[in-house]
């Protein structure tokens, strides 16, 4: 009697340890599913921000550099980000109504734009442009010359736009640069043709009339032509970006005036990249 009595305390306390053990399982199961859903919830909240942040980031983004982030992503992914040197052609040959060639120095910005200085198209009527390092002639749709600009005060937003009727194909010879969008001049690493450039007091420049103009001198070259490209340098890729344009050709190493790119954005903006649709 004593042996039934000890067999059926221990079937109850087994009974009962299986019970607790399972009450105690589904808890232990209940709390890995709710830390589960926390985490879960904590990593979805984390990546909202995320976007949100991308968000805000491309948002305060202006159209020229968006477009350069489309510009390196395209170059990226077509093997060409890899380049050494400057491949950015500055000699550009426009064709007249007359059918004589004319050079008018500027850059390539987009598939479709050219940045040249205003002086030029103001006096040429161009019908075509031949793509550097290609037999290729290009039409042209449309010419943009920076609405302030005047013959009279040729110093001032001396810069304007050849749209062409096609896109160009890119080459390692050449492919669009991007646009300086800082307002501060930098203090080091202007290219002119493959050399440096410095930026010395404006009391150096007889041309210099406003602060979208800054006085340069670079003391390798013997000559800068009007309408050249200025070009900042960086270690990273994209390593080039258009600063600005020589307004006048000088020589004998004597300094001369740059024409900003960073003060004339929403004329360039508005005319290559009226959408930000990247």
């Amino acid at each position: 009697e004593a042996k039934a009595t000890e067999e059926k305390l221990n079937k109850r306390m087994s009974v009962e340890m299986e019970a607790i053990e399972e009450r105690w399982n589904k808890k232990l199961s209940e709390m890995s599913i709710q830390q589960r859903q926390r985490k879960s919830g904590e990593v979805n909240e984390l990546r909202k921000q995320q976007r949100k942040s991308s968000d805000v980031a491309i948002s305060n983004k202006r159209p020229a550099e968006l477009a350069c982030d489309a510009i390196s992503k395209d170059l990226r992914s077509s093997g060409l980000a890899d380049i050494t040197g400057n491949p950015y052609y500055s000699f550009w040959f426009y064709k007249t109504h007359n059918g004589g060639p004319q050079i008018c120095n500027g850059a390539l910005i987009d598939k479709r734009f050219v940045l040249t200085y205003s002086d030029c198209l103001f006096k040429n009527a161009f019908i075509e442009v031949k793509i550097p390092f290609t037999p290729e002639h290009k039409g042209i749709k449309a010419i943009h010359i920076h609405p302030d600009y005047s013959t009279e005060t040729a110093s001032l937003h001396n810069i304007g736009l050849v749209e062409l009727d096609s896109d160009v194909e890119y080459s390692h010879g050449l492919y669009p640069v991007c646009l300086y969008t800082t307002q501060s001049n930098p203090k080091s690493n202007l290219i002119l043709r493959y050399t440096e450039v410095q930026i010395v007091a404006d009391t150096q420049c007889e041309k210099k009339n406003t602060t979208s103009e800054v006085c340069a001198q670079n003391i390798e070259l013997g000559c800068s032509y009007t309408g050249e490209p200025i070009y900042f340098g960086k270690k990273e890729f994209p390593k080039f970006y258009l600063f600005g344009i020589v307004f006048k050709r000088t020589c004998y190493r004597k300094p001369y005036v740059i024409t900003k790119v960073f003060d004339h954005l929403e004329f360039i903006e508005g005319i290559v990249w009226p959408k930000k649709d990247y």
